[in-house]
């Protein structure tokens, strides 16, 4: 049990890259109901944006909020753009999406490994009065030969608008695959996204995702893209490594993402 200022390392709470991460106000519980069942549950109050955080909303987002910064509703910006959100500090879950004070942001997971080398999760993440989000994951190692695996992971990532919809009507789903093959020495992987239709009011954001609190679970994301998270999207992406010597690592990838 966690309570107070934290990093929460969940699916939908971390970003993968970044100097400083976000972190939260929160209160946090988990659990294992059995062997291989753990629950985990909480509430997030508050919000602190880490150093990718301007980053994230203007240069990778394009102020879309689909990026890990969801500003701009009501006039609510970062200190740089005129506004007077600061970065390092804590401010309320939906002041940070842009919008009025909420009741803040509440996590339940499902964990379980019963099933030999395989993983799965289900989580749900309510965040009052803007949106809910709905994230399930299949994860499966499979040993090839002494040292050799062969790992195959699956997503599903849905969105729906809910309460006051301060963020507007959201309908958002995403589905992804990956396959890796390597060593401790090296590896090299493959990963699809693709995100639901677009439809024909190019002003209407409903399609997209409202990722406003850092999330970025999908396979396809680099640092300096998350167009996955966007409206009628087809991804992919490759991607490799070699640990050259302890501590240091050669990492190279390519993603595209269709427009």
């Amino acid at each position: 049990t966690k309570l107070g200022r934290q990093i929460i390392n969940s699916p939908l709470s971390i970003i993968k890259t970044s100097l400083m991460p976000n972190f939260h106000e929160a209160y946090m519980f988990d659990t294992k109901i059995l062997n291989n069942l753990t629950l985990t549950a909480g509430h997030i109050n508050k919000i602190s944006f880490g150093s990718r955080a301007m980053a994230d909303w203007g240069l990778i987002g394009e102020k879309t909020g689909t990026a890990g910064v969801g500003l701009g509703g009501k006039g609510v910006l970062f200190e740089q753009s005129g506004g007077d959100l600061e970065q390092a500090k804590f401010h309320n879950i939906g002041i940070a999406s842009g919008n009025k004070d909420t009741g803040g942001r509440s996590i339940f997971g499902i964990t379980y490994s019963g099933i030999k080398n395989m993983k799965t999760d289900f989580w749900v993440y309510h965040s009052y009065d803007i949106v809910t989000d709905y994230y399930t994951e299949i994860k499966y190692i499979m040993p090839i030969t002494q040292g050799l695996k062969l790992k195959l992971n699956a997503q599903y990532l849905m969105q729906k608008d809910t309460g006051d919809a301060l963020a507007g009507d959201r309908n958002f789903n995403l589905h992804g695959a990956k396959i890796a093959i390597g060593t401790k020495k090296w590896g090299i992987y493959t990963a699809f996204n693709k995100s639901g239709k677009k439809d024909d009011d190019r002003k209407n954001q409903e399609g997209q995702y409202f990722n406003a609190w850092g999330a970025d679970p999908a396979y396809t994301s680099s640092i300096f893209s998350r167009n996955e998270y966007r409206e009628d999207v087809s991804a992919y992406k490759v991607g490799g490594h070699y640990k050259i010597i302890k501590g240091v690592k050669l990492m190279m990838s390519y993603a595209n993402y269709g427009q």
